[in-house]
């Protein structure tokens, strides 16, 4: 506490994040074995229709301020706001899906020698932890409510949003995504 109704607050906070794509998108990872080491030049992508579920999980620092607005009885209402910075603890790509390949995004037919590519398996656990940036940070905020329990501490509840300001991939060629997500959170402060 700084004041009576400003405090600053300091958590450590393990996020569970990640999307999910469906549909015509480009294979990053060719399946093992299906092609010859240097058959498709760098940079060439195949497509095909397959689920694609990014899961990363973080621990979160956040730093906020937070500002009493009022008090009733043992309830406070507060409002916060602040930086955070996240540090990559796993991150993984789960494919999933048979599929036919594709030679670009609108379904051409890709071929080898005038025939087509057979389906493939595209079921896959894919560790991308080192192709993304390990540090991230933002701006995170919200508000919530407060429950005084004694004279020792509080149980509060908060609901927040953040954004996170770094791209997560580190070579722009795999993209430019940003996390951003809703937290609820419950907890004790003292």
């Amino acid at each position: 506490r700084l004041t009576q109704r400003w405090s600053v607050v300091v958590e450590a906070d393990y996020s569970g994040q990640g999307g999910q794509r469906e549909g015509m998108q480009p294979i990053t990872e060719m399946p093992a074995g299906l092609f010859p080491e240097g058959m498709l030049p760098a940079g060439t992508y195949l497509y095909a229709d397959f689920d694609n579920k990014s899961v990363l999980t973080y621990l979160e620092v956040p730093v906020t301020a937070r500002y009493a607005l009022r008090s009733a009885g043992k309830w406070r209402y507060f409002v916060e706001g602040g930086p955070y910075a996240g540090f990559l603890l796993h991150a993984e790509q789960r494919t999933r899906g048979t599929a036919q390949m594709y030679a670009d995004a609108g379904g051409t037919q890709a071929t080898l020698a005038g025939y087509p590519l057979p389906e493939v398996s595209l079921e896959a656990n894919t560790d991308v932890k080192d192709e993304l940036n390990a540090l991230n940070w933002g701006l995170v905020a919200g508000a919530g409510v407060a429950y005084t329990l004694g004279e020792s501490g509080r149980l509060f509840l908060n609901v927040r949003g953040q954004y996170g300001a770094v791209a997560l991939q580190k070579d722009k060629l795999d993209g430019e995504s940003n996390t951003g997500c809703a937290l609820f959170l419950l907890g004790f402060e003292r």
